[in-house]
């Protein structure tokens, strides 16, 4: 299984341009680090099944679909329900509009990405999916205003 420290200079190449454009064509990644399509092909299947590359997805945007509102919600988990975390994110991570469920080392245990209509919405969901359910001690909600990608996030493939 390859690690970080296992990938030449092609590999992260090849790493940098995927992370930038998943759908980038087999033929344009081996033109751009200037190898054979079929060790592009090769080094691509090698990088997936090392689990360096988790997948390729398609980013869809919320508003496109009538899910205008995006919130990041903290949620502290109550100490007597510590032990079924597991099953509540599992929970939180199936209820429609939920983009994302992190654990944290943090005040917080989770964070919750949302896609939400409009406000009436977002309140009703934390009111009634997470503040009302047992096992949730307290809520935080921060209305995402804008995002940005991050420019520089992949230069630690340039250090070694």
């Amino acid at each position: 299984m390859k690690t970080l420290r296992d990938l030449d200079h092609i590999d992260r190449q090849i790493v940098t341009l995927l992370a930038r454009d998943g759908r980038m064509p087999n033929q344009a990644v081996a033109d751009a680090v200037n190898i054979a399509a079929s060790t592009a092909h090769h080094r691509i299947a090698t990088l997936v099944g090392s689990g360096i590359i988790k997948g390729f997805h398609a980013e869809i945007s919320p508003e496109a679909v009538g899910r205008a509102l995006t919130a990041a919600i903290l949620l502290q988990v109550r100490a007597a329900s510590r032990a079924r975390l597991e099953s509540e994110i599992e929970r939180i991570s199936g209820l429609p509009g939920v983009l994302r469920v992190s654990l944290l080392a943090s005040l917080f245990d989770l964070l919750v990405i949302v896609a939400m209509p409009d406000p009436g919405a977002l309140s009703d969901f934390v009111l009634h999916e997470l503040s009302e359910h047992p096992e949730i001690a307290s809520t935080q909600t921060c209305v995402i205003m804008s995002e940005y990608p991050g420019q520089r996030g992949l230069e630690f493939l340039n250090d070694r």
